[in-house]
């Protein structure tokens, strides 16, 4: 039997389907009177909406959970907020190495001024310091005295030649020996017990005619020309009785009217660990000197 859907208007057949196959709803049907079918129509309409209303939460219900799970991620609201965040965490790390970086720059700068600048006034004191010397100058028979309480007179000088032996002995020493040499010994007079012209203290040259010779200071040439003159000729630093000393140089062949045999005491600079001249003692020996 065929029949109308009084929720939806569907119509469709009762022998088939009991209920509406578009909405679900039940449709109560009679086969009397037009008002006893109407009266069920009315009844039933009732009963359908509380099935419908019923029938439709249950769906709801059944359906919710299989919502829930296919529900896709949000990406709204808090999506964007925690995307702020983030944004504004990374900017705030930015900004703090930042700032490090600059400061980091800034102390290495103030470093390097600083060094730079300690390093100029240590360059200034010590070039003072170098430029404090004090010089004197004496004549050949004056007595001066060092640092070292030791007590020297510078008597003259001789000039003494140059043999094979002694050419021989120099080359051994690892000094070339140029034509026309000689040897010049000063003569000192040793008024004290101690060591002769320690090298920590004491630093002796002679000048001749604009130039500087510094001692050949060789143990088997001092024992040759000791031997040959009988004037004691210490190595240098040793320790040596007072008495009548010698110290050799080479020099060349030349006729000069006086020479200076000079005498620098040494120090350490106060600044910085720079040895230094504190002193220089000139003692200038005449050609009358070396007649001596």
């Amino acid at each position: 039997m065929k029949i109308t859907c009084q929720s939806c208007g569907k119509q469709y057949d009762t022998d088939r389907d009991e209920l509406c196959p578009r909405c679900g709803s039940y449709n109560s049907f009679t086969r009397g009177y037009d008002d006893a079918e109407k009266l069920d129509g009315d009844r039933s309409y009732h009963d359908i909406q509380k099935y419908r209303e019923v029938s439709t939460e249950q769906r709801v219900e059944l359906e919710q959970p299989k919502l829930s799970q296919e529900r896709p991620p949000r990406t709204g609201y808090r999506a964007r907020q925690h995307s702020d965040k983030e944004q504004k965490k990374g900017s705030r790390l930015g900004t703090a190495l930042l700032q490090y970086l600059i400061i980091f720059v800034l102390v290495v700068v103030l470093v390097s001024f600083t060094a730079q600048k300690l390093f100029e006034l240590m360059g200034r004191a010590v070039e003072q310091e170098l430029l404090e010397m004090r010089v004197e100058t004496q004549e050949a028979g004056s007595v001066f005295k060092t640092k070292d309480s030791m007590q020297y007179r510078v008597r003259g000088a001789q000039t003494i030649a140059l043999d094979e032996e002694k050419i021989g002995i120099i080359e051994d020493y690892g000094v070339d020996v140029p034509e026309g040499m000689e040897l010049t010994m000063v003569l000192l007079k040793q008024e004290t017990n101690g060591r002769f012209f320690d090298y920590d203290e004491l630093d002796c040259y002679l000048k001749k005619d604009g130039c500087i010779y510094y001692p050949l200071d060789n143990w088997n040439l001092n024992d040759v020309v000791s031997q040959e003159t009988g004037i004691t000729v210490p190595y240098q630093g040793s320790s040596e009785l007072p008495g009548e000393k010698g110290v050799l140089f080479m020099t060349p062949q030349q006729e000069s009217s006086s020479m200076f045999f000079c005498i620098q005491q040494l120090d350490q600079t106060e600044w910085a660990d720079v040895e230094k001249v504190s002193s220089l003692i000139q003692v200038e020996i005449t050609e009358e000197a070396m007649a001596e």
